[in-house]
């Protein structure tokens, strides 16, 4: 059974486990390394340690390009996912973008994603109940409540409101479901900022990389404000904009 404790070796792919185990090696070398030249910079990292070490945690971030949050920031619990593969970070990444990478079904459970459609309210439900049996279960649990990147396809085409503060930037959460999950699973939540110098270009994960390895700038990822709990009774409007906040200021 999928779970916050790792997938479950009956029915495994051992192709595919070989494979996830490979990214992991390689993005744990990597990583450090962009680190160490100043071009990745963290700041709190031992906020992220304990929320993976911990398990039963959401992490809250802007999602301004597909490399930092979807390669950069499970690689920073590295330490701990090469010991125990039950700590890497679970993501919520939509379907469209997995089929247009070509993932087979097997390493996307690997990777440790919950697949969803934003397209489908079904689908989404679906997805929804698998991350609160996740957060429940003792996984870290990492969403992007903007609901696709900043300047993504799909927020320029729906017309979310930009919002503008202290020189950062992003998208309006306040129709985000992602705390719903975070109520349900009663479980913490890690606000973070992640900083991009090309957020407003959207590049392809090919492209970021490629920047990564030959321009001399830095991502800087962030977690200033420690993790909280939803306050109850759930207020779906008060909690989104605290989030928001939170976001702003991590």
């Amino acid at each position: 059974m999928r779970n916050g404790e790792g997938v479950s070796l009956h029915g495994r792919s051992r192709s595919c486990y070989i494979v996830a185990r490979a990214i992991r090696w390689m993005l744990a070398i990597v990583v450090p390394f962009f680190i160490r030249i100043g071009r990745i910079r963290v700041i709190g990292h031992g906020r992220l340690m304990a929320a993976a070490k911990n398990g039963r945690t959401m992490i809250s971030t802007n999602h301004p390009s597909l490399l930092a949050e979807t390669l950069l920031l499970g690689a920073l619990v590295a330490p701990l996912y090469l010991r125990d593969t039950r700590r890497a970070l679970w993501t919520m990444p939509d379907v469209r973008l997995l089929n247009a990478w070509h993932m087979p079904e097997g390493l996307r459970r690997e990777l440790h994603c919950i697949v969803t459609d934003r397209r489908s309210s079904i689908r989404s439900g679906r997805a929804a109940i698998e991350a609160i049996h996740v957060l429940e279960n003792g996984g870290t649990l990492v969403t992007h409540p903007e609901q696709g990147r900043t300047f993504g396809e799909a927020n320029v085409r729906e017309g979310r409101p930009l919002i503008k503060r202290n020189g950062r930037i992003m998208r309006d959460i306040g129709r985000s479901d992602v705390l719903k999950i975070a109520a349900r699973a009663g479980v913490h939540i890690l606000p973070g900022w992640i900083d991009v110098p090309y957020v407003r270009e959207a590049l392809s994960l090919p492209r970021c990389i490629w920047r990564l390895f030959t321009r001399n700038e830095v991502i800087t990822i962030s977690f200033r404000e420690p993790p909280y709990f939803i306050e109850h009774p759930f207020d779906f409007e008060l909690e989104n904009k605290r989030l928001q906040d939170k976001i702003f200021n991590a």
